[in-house]
């Protein structure tokens, strides 16, 4: 039967035929013409179905022949297949007569077997007796889509999408694909909720066609996040400042397509330090969006020039230079140091293991940038440190580093006298000084707001002065008096050793624990910071951060006392002028204590 052509074919059937097994050995009998052996050949062109009405036809042939053996064959009716290849074949399906009475075989025009014991007829010594119910492929082949790469966990992918396509046929009557165009796509362009549908067909040796399947909600954005710095105008223009003057620009980011992670904005402080034309860069990654692409490096240029008018100060005699040191909980009080010209605050420098207490540190350094300061903030520990644990230390200084950068502080402190932590014995002195120079590097990397710094006190100077600070812009120093003449030398050393611009005062005061320890007498004490604040002057530091603003249960170290009041050292000392009289006397405002905060003074 060729195509779908329906009828029985005309063959010489002869009921009277005799004989045996032996006397059909040859494929024809060449008395009668009569073919001992029929072959049913069915010729499958594209596009035409199987046809049931093909069994009936089968097996009435067979009632005809029913001492033979009927061989089903499937030749495919098209390309190479219709050569003289398939007479080969055909001597291959029967290479000699004990060939004739086994089973019978169904093969496709590829010689893939798909069908086996299908066995039509009668007696015979094929030993397959009546008729064989044949299966039949009914089932549509499968498509199956994937993308690669996978989103990410917002949906989103910042690449290019390749979608693929497998095919399958499921039937338990397995066949080989008659045809199987099916492609995929790459997509390339930007855009949400994309998707992409098979091209060509796939159908199964049974003439089955495959459903196509579409992949969807692909969304792909390429494109890095906006940044914009936005500069202020405080009088002069956008973008002209005066010397020295505190300023924070802010910056936003928007993405049009995934959407910005948050945080969207931050405050950034612009260095007025020097007069000249400066050019400030944001970072490259200060924002992802939701497709994990990293906003690229955003610089801004802004003026610094000086005031040529006389300048207009509460306090004319307050050296410039002079900054305060206090804690969290004094945050009430950052309005008054501001109005007093101390706009240099070190807040805290918390240990980072103490969760709550650094909480509240970061929300008293969030007012204090917003107010207008200049925040020397980082963090410390108060764990002993060992080789084991360092990278713990490490990573929370990377991860609070990150933080202030956001955030606007103006110097990134990587730690406060941790040689009093290290354990000495995995984690030496020098090994500390190799990881902290190796850390500041990696925290460059991340703040680029100000400076880095590390504070140190007597006994480690010669330690840092053997090695080099690095890559630790500032190697700041603790200094107090204790009745001893020594830390002039302290304060000598560290800027012949460093300079100006490697060093500076990060604690300073007449005494570590009590200024009572000094003297009794206010005025006594008052004197004694006068003389350190004309030392520190004339040594060539430009920057001394006094410590501290408030004293602290039993320390007595501030310029405000328990009870609110101030000592003489703010009015003769600090700020240098007894001119400055408040209309009323701040009180001590009054918190939730933190466990072992008290305790915790950075020295």
């Amino acid at each position: 039967m060729a195509g779908c052509a329906t009828g029985i074919p005309q063959l010489p059937i002869n009921n009277n035929l005799q004989g045996n097994e032996s006397d059909q050995g040859n494929n024809q009998d060449g008395s009668t013409g009569v073919p001992r052996v029929v072959f049913i050949e069915l010729f499958n062109t594209d596009g035409c179905a199987a046809s049931k009405a093909i069994n009936p036809i089968i097996e009435e042939i067979v009632a005809e022949y029913e001492n033979t053996e009927v061989i089903l064959v499937e030749e495919a009716g098209w390309g190479i297949y219709s050569t003289e290849e398939t007479s080969e074949r055909f001597k291959w399906y029967f290479p000699d007569k004990s060939e004739l009475h086994t089973p019978s075989v169904s093969f496709n025009g590829l010689n893939q077997l798909f069908a086996q014991g299908f066995s039509l007829g009668g007696g015979g010594n094929s030993g397959n007796s009546g008729n064989e119910t044949v299966e039949v492929d009914t089932t549509k082949p499968v498509i199956t889509g994937s993308r690669d790469p996978l989103p990410n966990s917002s949906g989103w992918n910042n690449t290019d999408v390749t979608v693929s396509f497998s095919c399958a046929d499921t039937d338990p009557v397995k066949s080989a694909f008659k045809k199987n165009t099916v492609k995929g796509k790459t997509l390339t362009k930007e855009g949400k909720n994309q998707s992409v549908t098979n091209t060509g067909v796939l159908i199964d040796a049974a003439g089955n066609t495959a459903d196509p399947v579409t992949v969807s909600d692909i969304n792909i954005d390429k494109t890095p996040p906006m940044v914009v710095i936005n500069l202020p105008d405080t009088g002069l223009g956008t973008g002209v400042y005066l010397l020295n003057e505190v300023v924070n620009a802010t910056w936003s980011a928007t993405d049009t397509l995934s959407g910005v992670v948050p945080p969207a904005t931050g405050n950034i402080p612009i260095d007025t330090s020097s007069v000249e034309t400066k050019t400030f860069t944001l970072p490259a990654g200060t924002v992802k969006d939701k497709a994990g692409n990293s906003s690229l490096i955003v610089p801004i240029s802004y003026s610094v020039i000086v005031d040529t008018e006389e300048p207009e100060t509460e306090n004319p005699q307050k050296w410039s230079g002079l900054g305060m040191g206090l804690y969290w909980d004094n945050k009430s009080d950052f309005d008054t140091l501001l109005a007093h010209g101390f706009t240099e605050l070190r807040i805290d420098i918390p240990n980072y293991e103490e969760t709550v207490w650094l909480a509240y540190s970061k929300l008293a350094v969030i007012s204090a940038v917003a107010k207008g300061a200049r925040v020397i903030w980082g963090v410390s520990t108060g764990t002993t440190l060992t080789s084991s644990n360092w990278s713990d230390y490490s990573d929370a200084v990377l991860d609070a580093a990150q933080w202030a950068q956001v955030n606007g502080v103006f110097e990134f402190s990587i730690g406060n006298e941790l040689r009093n932590r290290n354990d000495d014995t995995t984690l030496t002195d020098a090994q500390l000084r190799t990881n902290l120079k190796t850390l500041a590097t990696a925290v460059q990397a991340i703040f680029i707001n100000g400076n880095v710094s590390y504070a140190i006190e007597e006994d480690d100077i010669n330690g840092w002065i053997s090695v080099g600070k690095g890559n630790i812009d500032l190697l700041s120093l603790q200094v107090y008096i204790y009745d001893d003449v020594g830390w002039k030398w302290q304060i000598d050393t560290m800027i012949g050793e460093f300079g100006a611009n490697g060093t500076y005062i990060t604690e300073f005061n007449i005494d570590g624990s009590d200024v009572n320890n000094y003297s009794e007498d206010e005025e006594v004490q008052a004197a004694g910071v006068t003389e350190m604040i004309d030392y520190i002057k004339a040594s060539g530091m430009t920057r001394a951060i006094f410590f501290s603003w408030h004293d602290m249960g039993s320390f007595n170290l501030g310029v405000v006392k328990d009870d609110g009041t101030y000592r003489l050292l703010w009015n003769q000392a600090l700020l240098n002028t007894e001119s400055v009289k408040f209309a009323t006397v701040p009180t001590k405002t009054t918190t939730a204590s933190l466990p072992n905060i008290i305790a915790l003074i950075q020295k």
